[in-house]
């Protein structure tokens, strides 16, 4: 809200943590958002000394440096793991360098890595779950619980917290469809044509999936046959440290169909106050300072959502179905069911 706030130019204050309590509906008042300060009634003076600011705050030479550094530093190129432009002579901000770090590191740890070869890995262990995720979890202090020698844990065995509630909502019942959607000759045609994400992988080290965590982080990678879940994220009872960056990419269909699975994500996830950016069938939410309650919301949400939009770009058929699914969705529904335009 502060960042759309902000670059709507309309006086904001935020984490007064009692504006609820002391303003009333319908009530008049003039926020100095300069001073932090709220005043009962019109304050004409401050309206008047706004109005007569001689200079835009576009126009200012802080504003014009601070759009041209984000240009380099904000801006996400390298969106596409299986792309022949997806190298570092392609990396053009700090965005584009650190998702292609990420993505290597990954592969690298799929490959076979051993835990001794990075000295802050505590343990390396496959998790075992009721689906098919084949998800390895590198434990960087605190994230599974002490004792733990196996080379396979359950979920019980997790101390990570926000990895342990997406999991419990992503394997809850019906969430992860487990029968095969039919496609159309539309989408049959089109899964032809899409390539699975085997760059520099041998076919043993195919959909390996990995968890990154501590006690209170985790660093989540679903590569789901055709496409991409990725969710960064810490959860704390410090709510100023509390964030969760979910990003989604791809799928078996054509262009449309995948672009409108984006629309359905953005659409729900700004329905639960996530700040989404999108482009094409790259969606990105992101929320943060929120307390350890609505965090725990957030992420069973987010494991609800992985596993009810798995296959769903095989189903939206049209525009209306963007709504339709979305609205399922949002009434807690689990399981797919058809649409009927």
């Amino acid at each position: 809200m502060a960042t759309i706030c902000r670059e709507f130019r309309v006086p904001t204050i935020v984490d007064t943590y009692k504006a609820t309590q002391i303003l009333k509906p319908g009530m008049e008042v003039t926020v100095d958002a300069e001073e932090n300060v709220i005043y009962q009634g019109l304050v004409k003076e401050l309206l008047t000394a706004q109005l007569i600011e001689k200079i835009p705050y576009e126009e200012t030479y802080e504003f014009k440096l601070l759009r041209r550094l984000l240009k380099k530093i904000s801006t996400l190129h390298v969106t596409d793991p299986q792309a022949n432009e997806f190298d570092l002579a392609h990396c053009k901000t700090f965005h584009d360098i650190i998702r292609f770090a990420h993505e290597m590191a990954v592969r690298k740890i799929a490959q076979g890595i051993q835990p001794s070869q990075l000295s802050f890995v505590q343990s390396l262990t496959k998790l075992k779950l009721s689906i098919p995720l084949n998800l390895t979890v590198v434990d960087i202090g605190g994230g599974i619980k002490e004792g733990i020698s196996s080379n396979e844990i359950s979920l019980e065995e997790i101390s990570c917290l926000p990895l342990q509630i997406l999991l419990e909502a992503l394997t809850a019942p019906g969430v992860w469809q487990s029968q095969p959607i039919d496609l159309d000759l539309k989408g049959f045609m089109a899964s032809f044509t899409s390539k699975l994400p085997t760059q520099g992988l041998s076919t043993d080290r195919l959909n390996v999936n990995l968890a990154i965590v501590s006690r209170e982080y985790v660093n989540l990678s679903l590569n789901l046959g055709y496409h991409f879940n990725m969710v960064d994220a810490n959860m704390s009872d410090d709510r100023d440290n509390n964030y969760i960056y979910f990003r989604f990419f791809g799928g078996v269909t054509e262009f449309t169909r995948r672009t409108r699975r984006a629309k359905l994500l953005a659409q729900i996830l700004e329905e639960n106050d996530f700040a989404v950016e999108s482009k094409g069938d790259l969606i990105i939410g992101r929320i943060k300072k929120i307390d350890r309650q609505n965090m725990e919301g957030k992420f069973c949400l987010i494991g609800r959502l992985i596993g009810y939009t798995r296959q769903l770009d095989v189903l939206l058929r049209s525009e209306k179905d963007i709504d339709f699914f979305a609205d399922q969705f949002l009434k807690g529904e689990r399981e797919l069911s058809v649409s009927s335009s």
